[in-house]
């Protein structure tokens, strides 16, 4: 039952993600359906988004990003998040991240093994994180990227 209900989450991921795609006349993406994959969990399009997408109580409560804002995580590399409703504001170069301090192996741990898988297979896509709770809305969901890999996102997009 669980595991249907992940099939489920990263369905709506993708339906979330695909309005913002689509916004900007990219191809959208769609749920890989292999079992016991180490990559990411969505097919690639023109940005190469490696996309790592976890729904489960374990996702710690600080980078579900309460507030639509976007913001900043300590860590290395530093980590920003922003709700999936509001992904533009990730492309708004002129809003400074709010800061907040809370860092987390376990969200750390989870980047870094789509980092790796990154650069052993897509050495220019960009990793990222989706992470959202049971029970949450879609759209609250966080999207959790480098501070460094926002400005080559916002240079992919801008140069359509």
């Amino acid at each position: 039952m669980a595991n249907n209900r992940w099939k489920g989450a990263e369905n709506r991921v993708a339906e979330e993600l695909n309005k913002w795609f689509v916004s900007y006349g990219l191809t959208p993406i769609r749920r890989k359906f292999t079992t016991g994959r180490t990559g990411p969990d969505y097919t690639f399009n023109e940005l190469k988004l490696v996309i790592d997408e976890k729904s489960r109580l374990c996702v710690p409560n600080g980078y579900t990003v309460p507030t639509s804002e976007l913001t900043r995580f300590h860590g290395h590399p530093p980590l920003l998040g922003i709700q999936l409703k509001k992904l533009d504001d990730l492309l708004d170069m002129g809003i400074t991240p709010r800061r907040h301090e809370f860092g987390s192996s376990t969200v750390f741990a989870w980047y870094h093994h789509m980092k790796e898988w990154q650069v052993n297979n897509l050495p220019d896509g960009l990793v990222c994180l989706v992470l959202h709770r049971p029970g949450m809305h879609f759209d609250k969901a966080s999207l959790i990227i480098s501070e460094d890999d926002r400005m080559v996102l916002y240079e992919r997009i801008s140069s359509r």
